[in-house]
């Protein structure tokens, strides 16, 4: 199983041998919020006039590992793929109407990762990891724009669709429970 609490991704792995040195590892799981993105980014939507509610998402990962020494107790190395997909339902009035809006936010991620695997048991483990990549990133999110009206003297909000696709760089870390089979 996995756990990177800071992003919000929870999914379960299967890790195969493949030399004395290299593994290959695959994992499927579910995306909740991206609460590391939120902290650095979307701060100010904690206080905006809008509530929300995180959906769940799909993750995918594969990856290539490569031991120094010995598998699977001990540093490695990994050349790793990730997919997640984040939901967010935000719910606003217009004015006029209740609305909710899907927010989306995809990430086709390609990282490095450094981690190092300590054995509990003769089959269970912890995997602790961390490292950096690049991400492809794919955004659409709910944007309030407060407006002044001078006619009335007051301010009222504007709300549109922000798009935003491009390249951002990624920080990940993380904790993993293996059990050998």
């Amino acid at each position: 199983g996995m756990l990177e609490p800071f992003s919000g991704s929870f999914s379960l792995y299967y890790e195969r041998v493949l030399t004395d040195n290299f593994s290959a590892e695959i994992g499927l799981g579910l995306t909740i919020n991206d609460y590391l993105s939120i902290a650095f980014n979307d701060i100010g939507n904690l206080f905006s006039e809008t509530s929300s509610e995180a959906r769940l998402g799909p993750s995918l990962a594969l990856g290539l590992r490569y031991y120094p020494s010995y598998i699977p107790e001990d540093f490695y190395v990994a050349a790793e793929f990730r997919y997640k997909r984040y939901l967010n339902d935000r719910s606003y009035n217009d004015g006029f109407t209740d609305l909710i809006m899907t927010e989306t936010n995809s990430s086709a991620i390609g990282r490095i990762t450094f981690g190092y695997q300590f054995k509990v048991l003769d089959n269970v483990f912890w995997d602790f990891y961390g490292g950096f990549g690049i991400g492809k990133v794919k955004q659409s999110t709910l944007d309030i724009e407060s407006v002044y009206d001078p006619a009335t003297g007051e301010y009222y909000n504007v709300y549109s669709t922000e798009n935003y696709e491009g390249l951002k760089p990624k920080l990940h870390i993380g904790i993993k429970l293996g059990i050998a089979i």
